[in-house]
């Protein structure tokens, strides 16, 4: 008995002695403080006027917050994890970037399911498992995510920060898988697609062939067709997809366009025509033989003449066909003009059979893809149409590495415009 009172004095003593030592008040305050304190304190370190600026603006933020901002209903002391928040602007070796979506998709679930125990059943794994998986992220920032209340754990104004944060990542990670799923599988009915005379020969076999890469099962239908009649069906939705010429500077109503090509037009006529080496040829002069097109290029009209007389304008008109092989067939079987892009002629002439006249003389070819605003919406349909256009753009490009050679055999030694 008598050792046990004179224990006790004597650490009485002891406590008496000590009591003003800064180091054991130190001790004794940060006993008192809550684990965000402590982080707070630990972040800022020494720097009293930094502590002090950060304290007053987090005051001053949690009281001009409106309260739903805030997950939960926060008292003044938890007003600390606000604190910790700014502090954390502070703290460089805290990597919110190292997080992977696996991670924060378990902050996000544990938030929204306010506990451990219930977003491990919907995220499908065990508690214990995903308990390690919360202190591995923890370590790995260097704070406090969770509270420990009793046997639970609570997520903090931190981890409900998180999960706010990467909500629009996740939803975005979300909508884009489920995009390359309907793109895979495509839409169930077919993809209509539709071409003009010319564009018909740029959805070629490669960009079928791209097209089955991207959706192996896709079924097409290929449907061709004068340019005014395509853009009436796409925009009613009776094609999903039309490829064809158009002016730069009208925009059709209610489509979303995107540019593929643009390419120069050429005039041609049969090797032995009789303007065969007329460097000075124009429009009016070629209106003096049949022309044979598939119908009339905004670029050609505005080069015709301002009037037009009765021979002039049987002539522009002569032989309308959308196939350009059987324009070619008229112009080598008479004394028939045409004018083609240069990729048409590359493809469909040789040089033995027919003439490029005045190639000085060029207008100029634009290729678009138009989809209707509805279409557009669509995943399938987006995917379909970046794969036509890279398809197209590639083939162009490969085809115009040997142009320049090509386009001498025809006589055009003044080069070409190409841009994708």
């Amino acid at each position: 008995m008598l050792g046990r009172v004179r224990r006790a004095k004597a650490a009485r003593t002891f406590a008496v002695s000590i009591k003003g030592s800064p180091k054991v008040q130190t001790v004794r305050a940060n006993a008192r403080r809550s684990p965000a304190e402590r982080k707070f304190n630990a972040l800022v370190g020494d720097d009293a006027k930094t502590a002090k600026t950060l304290r007053r603006s987090t005051n001053m933020l949690f009281g001009l917050l409106p309260r739903q901002v805030l997950p939960g209903d926060l008292n003044f002391h938890q007003s600390y994890d606000l604190r910790m928040l700014i502090a954390i602007g502070y703290d460089s070796s805290m990597d919110i970037g190292s997080l992977d979506l696996r991670q924060l998709r378990q902050i996000a679930e544990i938030c929204r399911a306010g506990g451990v125990t219930r977003a491990a059943h919907m995220l499908g794994i065990s508690q214990p498992t995903l308990s390690k998986s919360i202190r591995r992220i923890e370590d790995q920032l260097g704070v406090p995510l969770f509270d420990v209340r009793g046997r639970s754990l609570v997520p903090n104004v931190l981890a409900h920060h998180i999960a706010s944060r990467s909500a629009a990542i996740l939803e975005n990670v979300e909508k884009v898988g489920r995009e390359v799923r309907a793109i895979a599988s495509g839409h169930g009915a077919p993809l209509r697609i539709g071409v003009g005379a010319a564009s018909r020969h740029l959805c070629d076999r490669i960009v079928l062939a791209d097209l089955l890469k991207m959706s192996p099962h896709l079924r097409i239908e290929m449907h061709q067709d004068v340019v005014p009649n395509l853009m009436q069906r796409v925009r009613s939705s009776e094609l999903d997809v039309v490829i064809t010429s158009h002016r730069r500077d009208a925009a059709p109503r209610g489509l979303v366009s995107l540019a593929v090509l643009q390419d120069d037009v050429y005039f041609v006529a049969r090797a032995n025509h009789p303007l065969r080496g007329c460097r000075d040829a124009d429009v009016p002069r070629f209106l003096e033989y049949p022309i044979a097109s598939p119908g009339l290029y905004f670029d050609f009209q505005r080069a015709l003449p301002t009037t037009l007389n009765d021979a002039q304008t049987r002539n522009a008109t002569a032989y309308v066909c959308q196939d350009y092989s059987s324009i070619f067939d008229m112009v080598l079987a008479s004394d028939s003009i045409t004018y083609a892009p240069w990729f048409i002629i590359d493809r469909l002439c040789t040089p033995d059979n027919v003439v490029v006249l005045n190639a000085k003389m060029r207008l100029s070819y634009y290729s678009y893809i138009f989809v209707n605003e509805i279409a557009a919406s669509s995943p399938f349909i987006r995917g379909s149409v970046e794969v036509i256009r890279r398809s197209i753009a590639t083939a162009y490009e490969d085809g115009m590495r040997s142009a320049k050679t090509r386009r001498l055999e025809f006589g055009i030694t003044d080069g070409y415009s190409a841009s994708n």
